[in-house]
């Protein structure tokens, strides 16, 4: 199974749905309407997760914090998805502990933060239900303060108020090992069981016209710009500059911080979303890789954020800061990132912390719902709502679906949610589209894209629920990583691929990286790793494979999403270069398409020279 991005089927074939934003939002989306047999297409105008999605702090959580607000229902729907992703996705997923430190006259309390986790664990009940071993998650505990600084001496014995620590909190969630590639891993499950996913595809225009369900004339009127209805847009091949014309029952308007913009594309008027940025550093490790943790922080500013592991590297964040500008034009604020760092420098002991230690900046934008103007707005415009006077970090991350009708219809929006809650949010969607369409075996064409790829389904059967269906590259729901690990390690072993090199490729590909093992063993250059640093496990074969099966077009859908050579620092000079050289003839590139794609990279990696190791 591959993503294909037939373009020519995009423009002969009329949809039933047409989701617009290849987030994690409008993944889900599409995945849970192909699984009910719809026909359904889902376009992203950049890469698959390039805004949002893959700019987040590694987790699939609970959101204790939410506990503050009272959202015990956001929460519980939470915990539960935590448990469903893990299950449907267990190469990717993995348990995380936890450690937030109580301060002598800080907040939270001890007894506050006990209040919390107790609710935590009890809305989490069924956590481990048909869980395997390997991802089960403990209750929370409570370690001395002599027992904090043995596990971590690099948590700071006084509070940044002066309190002294009196010992920590240890609670679990999962962490997403690369939510880069849990994405890709969602739409390939969504092309299987039908659907067709386009990355650099944008929707220039909404078309409008009369509706008239009767009509026989919808390819015509799906050129006109007035009327009740939108009926079909115009999509262009950011590729290769070609516009094409899509025609869809329904369309749904998935694209996140870009809902309003898009909105505008149907002269639909609608205040302003409330958007957010969220900066997380990478930095060398701030305590021992072993101990293997995330520890909370809380700064100066009175807000927290978390120090995490991954991939022998520490991830903080995030910041929650209003953005106003257009999402295009976001760029990691130099204010936000020493914002950052001085909490950083305030909350830790002297020395664990060091300015020249950050090796790559992530920056990304949140669409957020306002609940205190959501459902005035709503009244008044049919539109999403804009943000309150309370600042971001306050507003909910609850999800809302608006339904324009009866202004207008064929168009639906998705405003505000969360990565690990996504699929409850996508079959929701789907509940209401339903209503809009009726279900699929009514509809004359309803099964023409599951049919095409029934041969690729590998006799996958489905009633719709997608609660307890694995993702396509995961051993099965709920199976055991470790298990699965050790036995492809034995059966797969592949001459040229070191054990560490091939349980790298496990780990992101899952049952897939057998493919990749297949390349490298058709041609021993494709085994060879394009890094010579002793932690790039990256092999030649990954490109080849995500070119040819994961819709990769340019060097940065290679570099940030499809390997993991980009996602720590910007990759050196020669290591561009040679992954560029390779993909040439794969992609049609010139000694000039080299150069720019090379030089286009550069917005993405702020702090270089530092990751070049140069002297800041």
């Amino acid at each position: 199974m591959r993503l294909a991005r037939d373009i020519q089927r995009l423009e002969k074939e009329e949809f039933d749905i047409a989701v617009i934003g290849g987030g994690v939002t409008g993944v889900a989306i599409a995945r849970e309407a192909a699984e009910r047999g719809y026909r359904v297409c889902c376009l992203e105008k950049n890469d698959f997760g390039w805004a949002t999605s893959a700019a987040t702090s590694k987790l699939l959580h609970g959101g204790l914090r939410y506990l503050a607000n009272l959202e015990f229902g956001i929460v519980r729907e939470s915990l539960r998805e935590r448990r469903i992703l893990g299950c449907a996705a267990p190469h990717l997923v993995r348990p995380l502990k936890f450690l937030v430190p109580i301060y002598a006259g800080e907040k939270p309390t001890r007894l506050e933060m006990k209040i919390a986790l107790v609710l935590y664990d009890l809305l989490g009940f069924d956590r481990n239900r048909g869980v395997a071993e390997d991802k089960r998650l403990p209750r929370h505990s409570w370690l001395s303060r002599a027992e904090v600084l043995r596990q971590e001496p690099g948590v700071n014995p006084t509070g940044v108020s002066g309190g002294a620590l009196k010992g920590a909190y240890i609670y679990y969630d999962y962490q997403s090992i690369c939510p880069e590639r849990l994405l890709l891993d969602w739409a390939v499950t969504g092309e299987a069981a039908g659907g067709l996913y386009y990355n650099h595809c944008e929707v220039t225009a909404l078309h409008r016209a009369k509706d008239d369900s009767s009509s026989d004339g919808a390819s015509d009127a799906a050129k006109t710009d007035s009327g009740t209805k939108v009926t079909g847009a115009t999509v262009r091949d950011t590729l290769t500059g070609k516009t094409h014309e899509l025609r869809s029952r329904l369309f749904i308007n998935a694209s996140g911080p870009y809902m309003d913009y898009v909105l505008k594309l149907a002269e639909f008027q609608s205040p302003p979303i409330q958007r957010s940025t969220g900066v997380h550093l990478i930095t060398d490790p701030l305590f021992a890789p072993e101990k293997d943790h995330t520890v909370f922080i809380k700064g100066k500013r009175n807000d927290q954020f978390l120090i995490l592991p991954w991939m022998g590297r520490s991830l903080i964040g995030p910041t929650d800061v209003p953005y106003s500008e257009h999402p295009d034009q976001l760029t990691a604020r130099e204010t936000e990132i020493d914002a950052l760092a001085s909490d950083l420098e305030a909350a830790l002991p002297p020395g664990v912390f060091r300015r020249d230690m950050i090796r790559h900046v992530i920056t990304g934008i949140r669409p957020l719902v306002s609940l205190e103007e959501k459902e005035k707005t709503k009244a008044q415009t049919g539109g999403p709502g804009s943000g309150g006077g309370k600042g971001t970090r306050a507003i909910s991350r609850k999800s809302e679906v608006y339904d324009h009708a009866p202004e207008l219809e064929g168009l639906l929006s998705v405003g505000g949610g969360k990565w690990t809650t996504s699929r409850a949010l996508g079959s929701e969607v789907l509940d209401v589209a339903n209503k809009k369409l009726g279900p699929p075996e009514t509809n004359a064409n309803a099964n023409a894209n599951a049919n095409a790829n029934a041969k690729n389904k590998t006799n996958r059967k489905t009633t719709g629920d997608t609660r307890r269906l694995p993702f396509f590259s995961a051993p099965g729901f709920a199976e055991s990583t470790q298990e699965y690990a050790a036995f492809a390690v034995r059966e797969f072993a592949t001459p040229g691929i070191p054990e560490t090199v091939h349980r790298h490729l496990i780990g992101l590909y899952g049952t897939q990286h057998t493919a990749v093992l297949k390349l490298a063993q058709s041609d021993p250059r494709l085994a060879a790793r394009i890094s010579e640093r002793e932690d790039r496990l990256d092999i030649f074969a990954q490109l080849n494979y995500a070119v040819q099966n994961e819709s990769a077009a340019t060097l940065d859908d290679l570099i940030r999403r499809r390997l993991s050579l980009g996602m720590l620092e910007r990759p050196t000079d020669s290591e561009l270069r040679a992954i560029c050289e390779h993909v040439a003839s794969l992609l049609d590139w010139d000694a000039a398409r080299i150069d720019t794609e090379i030089q286009a990279i550069a917005r993405f990696y702020p702090l270089h020279p530092r990751s070049q190791g140069e002297a800041v």
